[in-house]
């Protein structure tokens, strides 16, 4: 695993290392090309890491306590805590920005944690109700949804097949719908 430590401007510093396997060759695909087959994802500030195989439960070990993870209980989308992140060009930022104004009002609250992969742990481990981002690339998300699938969770692109750079969208099935609908409004 390495450690890639990101410090972004007016961002709290996150270390973060992602392993993931795919079955399909080793060159670069996009996630829509790809399955993940083993992830983790290592949070140093609060000692927690994250964790899971295609063929296995995810898990959390933080301070040297494990504990395997299980998806939430569904809540209305009104009630939700969502997640979501930002781009680094102006014109993707902008757009969503404007996705932001049309969901902020429909939901409990917003969080940004500054990497999909920890958003993904965070909706995992029943600490946010779901996350949606556009503007992904394999290595941000392919740990992260690995650990919410096998969390028990529903991890999706736009047309409902599997996430891509397009769109990502995590959480419980039952307010994915709404959530995408707002999205795409």
């Amino acid at each position: 695993m390495a450690d890639r430590p990101h410090r972004r401007h007016g961002q709290l510093p996150l270390r973060h290392p992602r392993v993931f396997g795919q079955r399909r060759g080793g060159r670069r695909r996009p996630a829509r090309e790809f399955r993940p087959v083993a992830g983790a994802v290592y949070q140093p500030d609060h000692e927690e890491l994250f964790w899971a195989t295609a063929d296995g439960p995810a898990w959390m070990r933080v301070r040297g306590e494990e504990r395997e993870l299980r998806a939430s209980p569904a809540v209305d989308l009104g009630l939700s805590l969502v997640s979501t992140g930002f781009g680094y060009r102006a014109e993707l930022r902008t757009a969503q920005a404007q996705i932001l104004t049309r969901v902020l009002p429909r939901i409990r609250d917003i969080r940004r944690q500054g990497s999909a992969a920890l958003e993904l742990c965070y909706v995992a481990a029943g600490r946010q109700d779901a996350y949606y981002e556009s503007g992904l690339n394999a290595w941000d998300l392919a740990a992260g949804w690995l650990i919410a699938e096998r969390a028990g969770l529903t991890v999706r692109g736009r047309d409902g097949g599997a996430p891509d750079t397009d769109l990502l969208l995590a959480g419980r099935p039952e307010i994915l719908d709404a959530l995408q609908a707002l999205i795409e409004a």
